[in-house]
């Protein structure tokens, strides 16, 4: 836990694999935003550039429209908030308001962060617990690790699939997307699609390593 940022960084442990599950509160409008906005943007994306990262949290910038682009004009730490996102080339993955307070436009202030794009899928955003105003955000991490016991790798069984099952499944998907989205937004809701029908039509088999020969 960082003493002059709300962070903590959490390192976890997959067999011989590893990311780094971070969970940030940034408060608005502290007074101290330039010290500590350097530090904890500094912090990250030196742990960034090493490592496969998850970065969730309220950052509580009600002025960025997401998705984020580069010509956004934004001011103090939005702008270093800006640079770090392109800097370490993550992607933000809920495009849905995550507060809601009357007399207010929903925002997105709490985001969901990775710089691996496929390690998270089914993301939702939830009624708020208790008196907060805030959704709660519910997602899966994917991670595909050796099997030490088998000395091999779980895959899906893309030869036992029923692609005239499966192009049905995706032809009624696709009659029923709303369109009228962004591409971001489109592309990831297509992906998440994707991969509900094959992990319900392609079963994950054990694919075994070759031995090397001597």
């Amino acid at each position: 836990m960082s003493e002059l940022t709300e962070a903590l960084y959490l390192d976890i442990q997959l067999k011989s694999h590893h990311f780094l599950l971070v969970v940030i509160y940034r408060a608005d409008n502290d007074k101290e935003w330039n010290i500590k906005d350097k530090i904890l943007y500094e912090n990250l994306s030196n742990a960034s550039a090493h490592n496969t990262m998850v970065i969730v949290g309220d950052f509580n910038y009600r002025d960025i429209v997401w998705p984020l682009s580069y010509n956004q004009s934004l001011h103090d730490s939005a702008q270093l908030f800006q640079k770090f996102y392109f800097d370490s080339a993550l992607c933000q993955l809920d495009t849905e308001p995550t507060r809601y307070q009357s007399g207010n436009i929903p925002s997105l202030l709490d985001l969901v962060m990775t710089n691996e794009e496929d390690l998270i899928s089914g993301i939702t955003n939830s009624a708020p617990i208790g008196k907060s105003d805030h959704c709660v955000i519910e997602f899966q991490i994917q991670y595909l690790i050796s099997s030490s016991s088998a000395q091999g790798l779980f895959r899906h069984a893309l030869h036992k699939i029923n692609y005239e099952i499966v192009n049905a499944e995706l032809k009624n998907t696709l009659c029923n997307h709303d369109w009228s989205k962004s591409v971001d937004e489109q592309w990831m809701a297509l992906k998440d699609e994707v991969e509900i029908v094959l992990d319900r039509h392609a079963p994950l088999n054990m694919v075994k390593k070759k031995e090397k020969s001597k």
